[in-house]
């Protein structure tokens, strides 16, 4: 059986794996090239925001719009562990996800745009496809306030480090460089592959039963 803190500590390890705040590091310091350490500052807590929000809207209207697509929450655990297995492939092979990441004309548009912290740090790089799976994955079927509550609070905690590390991204890429980056992605890489292969089991299961 699943206890209250064993879904908490899911909940927080998974949507860190997937957001992976390291991989996000040198992207930031790109579009952010031209700003001032104040707007940097500004920038950071304003991505964390927004993808804070976009969390908090999946959490609590995700299991409406599988409902109103006719879509089961088990179907959805299959479909949103392949997902999450790509990007852990992705990451445990140092590759850019073309998934969790912005594609060559969005980050241009992005790097030209005044205000990048909607796009592209929040959407599609800190909340994108991966975290929102997540989200509605956890969350599961019907209105469950408290695996709601703990899992905005868990979002909540990892995008306040990200925050942190985003407002000191030049000191951190620089202490702990490339090859540091390329560990530790890979290692969150692993961890996110395990768990996409046991939500897809579990939803695979669900499924076989009925």
């Amino acid at each position: 059986m699943v206890t209250g803190f064993d879904f908490a500590l899911t909940a927080l390890t998974t949507l860190f794996a997937v957001m992976d705040p390291l991989a996000i590091l040198p992207i930031f310091i790109a579009v952010t090239v031209n700003q001032t350490p104040a707007q940097q500052k500004k920038t950071a807590k304003l991505s964390t925001f927004y993808a804070f929000l976009i969390i908090i809207i999946f959490a609590v209207i995700g299991h409406l719009i599988l409902h109103l697509f006719g879509i089961s929450i088990d179907a959805f655990r299959v479909a949103g562990g392949l997902l999450l297995l790509i990007i852990g492939l992705e990451m445990v092979h140092s590759r850019v996800s073309l998934v969790a990441h912005p594609n060559v004309k969005e980050y241009a548009e992005a790097v030209r745009a005044e205000d990048v912290a909607l796009m592209p740090l929040a959407m599609p790089m800190l909340a994108g496809p991966g975290a929102i799976t997540t989200t509605m994955t956890l969350v599961g079927s019907g209105f469950n306030v408290i695996r709601i509550l703990v899992l905005i609070g868990s979002a909540a905690i990892v995008l306040f480090l990200t925050y942190v590390m985003l407002k000191s991204a030049d000191k951190i890429a620089t202490r702990i460089g490339a090859n540091g980056v390329g560990i530790l992605t890979r290692l969150m890489g692993l961890l996110l592959i395990a768990f996409a292969v046991q939500m897809g089991f579990d939803g695979a299961r669900a499924l076989l039963k009925q």
